[in-house]
């Protein structure tokens, strides 16, 4: 606290500044217009906590907001003393003359700036005082940034771009706010975004920049650095989406973010209509998130294998498509079968959800977090939820129950599952380079298609055929499509280890998690392409067949991964295929958690590459095919797939 001197000093020199309007022109020179309202928010403050604070002076008001609130005295101090600082330098040397105004940059891209506003580089950062953090996207990289980037800012076409940017903290007290960022093209001097944080306690302390467009995640900034100690040395680090494809991708209802702390907890923020924007450390570590999601996948598996899908009619060599088909009969039998299952999933999707956020009533903000998805994802309107989380992290995001407390079948419905309510986008974060939304079929579209091998007659190997067909099929009316196979474990590998795989990549195989599979110290996870063991593809296996393990491709490919449980993560193993495949820079893959029926994973293949050839977006197709098999057999079978990518993507031009 201030002594009463101290006091008396910073609220006679607050008031000098908020009444400076060039009547003292040395002064004037150095404070800014955030200094200003600083200040005035400081009076504004004291107005309101004094009955007579129309007969108090300004200093007086200064005064007293200044003794009776920590908060407010910190503020002052700061301001005063970087005023004061800068008055000392105009009277030790003649103001130099002022710069020529930048000329503004034509350039798509721009720089990142990001640094902290006062604060020498080598001062120690102090627990309970405030200070700022500075964000702008400016036409060259300033010297006093802590760091940042050349970004592709501006679409062809796109002037004005406009971000919402919110400050998430670790061991600090931060600005809640999501607040607007908007960059023109033609801009002389930039917009600054300034986030205030306080430290909470000595020790380490992480900031993230998160930056939104239209909620779409596009860019993260974090800042690792220690309280209380002598040239902390701030470490910057940056994580984001394909910078474009998020510029222009559609709004989005809810963004929802998931990071992993260096003490395995689960942070998360989410960022959604209204004013809250939560934020918390979850009481689930993350070690256990696989756990936590195994009776889910269990239960999946269950209902998928159970079910019975009645008979799916193939006509001249292609099975029907699933949009296609008409409701199976809901007999007695199949209602109450029905009725069990949704809501034995229910039970285990509320389950997991409560592990996530409500299981610890002492951790309030993840509390207020549960409570408040609960009731924004709850709403009877769909729409698209956009969740973003780390590599390895794959949970059953569509099977989380919103709805009120499960108690029998009778509390359950179908559009409480998130992924029946709304459309689930999943994204990790990698890079941020240039790919668009759009996947280019001009001049064609390559495609390469690995599909399991057995004996003849066998269900697998008759629909691999009429798959192939199909595709054949296609590729010889259209010239937009350059098709082939490429058989086995071999040709797989092949096509995932090349510098430059084809831009569409589909496998219709078997797929396994377990822990028995890891005898060979390959890990749990595999992709079976023929019965005996030259058939079976693990992901050591093919890391290893990867001559360059560590460098992304140069151009990603979409890939569909129509095989069990390949899209959730095995038991005992840190990394699964999508991980894999999403570090090498896929544009994305849709892969299914849990046992898919051949016949179902068919029909289902069959309706999205028609789709998707025709020009939909991936998450108009996934919606439509998830409320489909809900409509033809009372359960939403298409929920076995997940997206972990840009549901924009589409095909520019369509194939057919």
């Amino acid at each position: 606290m201030l002594r009463p001197s101290e006091t008396w000093f910073y609220a006679d020199a607050a008031a000098r500044i908020v009444a400076t309007r060039g009547s003292d022109r040395a002064l004037s020179r150095v404070v800014t217009p955030r200094d200003r309202r600083q200040l005035a928010r400081l009076l504004t403050t004291s107005r309101t906590r004094h009955h007579s604070a129309e007969r108090l002076t300004t200093t007086q008001l200064f005064e007293h907001v200044i003794a009776d609130d920590v908060r407010a005295a910190s503020v002052a101090v700061k301001v005063v003393d970087r005023v004061s600082r800068s008055l000392d330098l105009v009277a030790e040397h003649e103001v130099p003359p002022a710069e020529p105004e930048p000329e503004p940059s034509s350039s798509a891209s721009r720089w990142l700036n990001v640094e902290f506003e006062d604060q020498p580089p080598e001062a120690a950062f102090e627990a309970d005082e405030w200070y700022t953090l500075a964000i702008d996207f400016s036409a060259t990289r300033r010297r006093s940034a802590l760091g940042g980037g050349s970004l592709p800012v501006f679409p062809e076409g796109v002037d004005v771009v406009e971000f919402g940017v919110r400050l998430d903290g670790i061991n600090a007290e931060i600005d809640k706010g999501v607040r607007r960022l908007r960059v023109r093209r033609d801009e002389k001097r930039p917009q600054i975004v300034r986030l205030d944080f306080r430290p909470e306690e000595d020790g380490p302390c992480t900031l993230r920049v998160i930056l939104l467009r239209k909620r779409n995640f596009v860019l993260a900034v974090s800042i690792d650095f220690e309280i209380g100690v002598a040239d902390p040395r701030p470490r910057i680090t940056f994580d984001g989406r394909p910078f474009a494809a998020a510029i222009t991708a559609e709004p989005r209802f809810a963004h929802i973010r998931f990071d992993r702390s260096g003490d395995d907890r689960l942070r998360c923020t989410a960022t959604g209509p209204g004013t809250a924007n939560p934020a918390a450390t979850l009481p689930l570590a993350a070690s256990s998130v696989s756990d936590a999601a195994a009776a889910v996948y269990r239960q999946l598996d269950l209902i998928a294998s159970s079910i019975d899908l009645g008979d799916i009619p193939v006509s001249e060599g292609v099975i029907t498509p699933l949009t296609e088909l008409s409701a199976v009969e809901m007999t007695p039998d199949r209602a109450a079968a029905v009725d069990e299952w949704k809501y034995e999933l229910a039970l285990r999707g509320r389950n997991l959800f409560n592990r996530l956020f409500l299981s610890d009533p002492a951790n309030t903000d993840a509390v207020r977090m549960g409570e408040w998805l609960l009731t924004v994802l709850g709403g009877e309107e769909s729409s698209i939820v956009q969740v973003t989380t780390y590599p390895g992290l794959t949970l059953p995001w569509g099977l989380l129950y919103l709805g009120p407390a499960v108690r029998s079948s009778a509390d359950v419905r179908w559009d409480h599952f998130l992924g029946v309510r709304h459309t689930v986008e999943v994204q990790t974060r990698s890079t941020y380079g240039d790919a668009s939304s759009a996947l280019s079929a001009q001049p064609s579209l390559s495609m390469a298609f690995t599909g399991y091998r057995a004996e003849p007659g066998e269900i697998v190997t008759d629909a691999v055929d009429r798959q192939l067909r199909y595709f054949r099929g296609v590729a010889k009316t259209s010239p937009r499509l350059a098709f082939r196979e490429r058989a086995g474990r071999e040709g797989a590998m092949k096509t995932l280890v090349a510098p430059s795989p084809p831009g569409l990549v589909y496998f219709f195989c078997h797929g396994e998690t377990a822990a028995s599979n890891a005898t060979d110290g390959l890990g749990s996870m595999l992709l079976k392409f023929a019965p005996n063991r030259a058939g079976i593809l693990k992901l050591d296996q093919l890391a290893a067949a990867d001559p360059s393990p560590g460098v992304a491709w140069r151009k990603g490919p979409l890939v569909v991964l129509n095989a069990c449980q390949v899209g959730r993560q095995a038991d005992g193993d840190t990394f699964d295929f999508v991980t894999r495949l999403l570090q090498k820079e896929a544009r994305g893959v849709i892969a299914s958690h849990a046992y898919v029926p051949v016949t179902f994973g068919d029909s289902w293949a069959q309706s999205f590459f028609m789709r998707f050839f025709a020009g939909e977006t991936v998450g108009e197709i996934l919606r439509v095919l998830t409320l489909h098999s809900l409509k033809v057999w009372g359960v939403p079978l298409g929920l076995v797939y997940t997206a972990t990518c840009d549901i924009d993507t589409r095909l520019d031009p369509p194939v057919l």
